[in-house]
């Protein structure tokens, strides 16, 4: 079994079957052939979701959501009788790979520009053993912070993410988790802790290639200051993240950004330009 990866044409293709799917799908895909074909970690090829969200177009899932959405693309494709060469190993979080051998996986384009392309820079390469406990550590308590932090209870939350923090392996991990602790931390009122967790994360952030991940601390940022009536300063940060990550195609985010310069036009009662940042936000969500 033949699997070729054509970046130019945003095709996949097993032997003489074309794979049919969204770019966000097939960044993933493309993803998890590279580290079949590279063998990143030493490990046969397996990724785990944390992995994954640091993709292009996929940096704005929580580890759960990534699970379930590639759960129901490989459910819909086993329903439809599609042909399906993703492999899921339920015994943890993920992981997922390729079930291609890797000699037989070709790419159109050098291994360095689909690095580029997938923002791959984020993802280490190759972990000792003490950084693998670490790295599992930082998975279970980021995991298990986002769903207790969608379940309302903040408190554990919190202790899960000031977990992970300490077991953080690179500066996008490190800031992953200082945007959730914001979060909660402007969810219970405490704006200048809050502030002070945003800010770190872009400390971090600004040392690294993830611009999609800066873009979207902008715009946590950007939000807490309207929460707090700056409509300006938030404004100013909302603009700046559009200018960032505009044209990279992350259509989510992109519909955050208008949806947020939306509201704060709301807010000052203008009312034609929020209802223009609307109609933009639907255009990148629908």
């Amino acid at each position: 079994m033949l699997l070729s990866v054509s970046i130019k044409e945003r095709k996949i293709r097993i032997d003489s079957s074309d794979l049919e799917f969204s770019d966000k799908f097939f960044n993933l895909y493309c993803f998890l052939a590279l580290t079949r074909k590279e063998d990143l970690r030493d490990n046969e090829g397996w990724v785990f979701p944390d992995d994954i969200t640091r993709i292009v177009l996929w940096e704005r899932n929580d580890l759960e959501s990534v699970g379930k959405q590639i759960d129901r693309h490989l459910t819909d494709r086993l329903r439809k009788g599609l042909l399906n060469v993703i492999e899921m190993d339920h015994v943890t979080l993920g992981p997922f790979r390729i079930g291609v051998p890797s000699n037989e996986i070709i790419f159109d384009l050098s291994i360095d520009v689909l690095h580029e392309r997938l923002n791959l820079s984020a993802i280490p390469s190759r972990l000792t053993a003490a950084e693998e406990q670490s790295f599992n550590t930082y998975i279970e308590s980021i995991s298990q912070g986002d769903v207790s932090f969608q379940m309302g209870n903040s408190e554990r939350a919190l202790l899960c993410f000031k977990t992970a923090l300490d077991k953080a392996l690179t500066r996008e991990q490190s800031a992953a988790v200082r945007a959730r602790i914001g979060r909660i931390l402007e969810q219970n009122n405490h704006f200048s802790e809050a502030m002070a967790e945003f800010q770190s994360a872009i400390d971090e952030l600004q040392k690294t290639s993830s611009i999609n991940d800066l873009g979207y601390l902008y715009y946590l940022m950007g939000f807490l200051y309207r929460n707090r009536g700056k409509l300006e300063e938030a404004e100013h940060l909302i603009n700046k993240s559009l200018r960032l990550v505009g044209g990279r195609g992350n259509h989510e985010l992109l519909g955050y950004l208008y949806n947020g310069l939306g509201l704060i036009y709301k807010d000052r009662s203008d009312y034609q330009k929020a209802y223009a940042c609307y109609q933009h936000a639907l255009q990148h969500w629908v």
